[in-house]
């Protein structure tokens, strides 16, 4: 399973798989909110009634991360925190 934004990726080897992989996600997701939850963490993110943030935790090292001085240093950044 893959998570981007607000997007859930479930994949599989076969049908059955998919569909036991499917449910297990959706099971997770459904309970969570069910029980009165505000938010969810799921795999390092937060799951809200109105959609899906990254965990605070997650990004803290790019908002302490010094500022770059030069090209290598920038490209290098955006290789490492390009996902968030």
């Amino acid at each position: 399973m893959v998570l981007f934004i607000d997007n859930i990726l479930v994949y599989s080897r076969d049908k059955e798989k998919h569909a036991q992989h499917l449910m297990i996600v959706l099971q997770t997701l459904r309970e969570g909110l069910k029980f009165g939850f505000e938010e969810l963490m799921f795999l390092g993110h937060v799951v809200l009634k109105g959609g899906v943030k990254v965990d605070y935790q997650k990004i803290k090292a790019i908002i302490d991360w010094p500022k770059s001085t030069n090209v290598i240093k920038v490209r290098g950044f955006l290789i490492v925190f390009g996902y968030y």
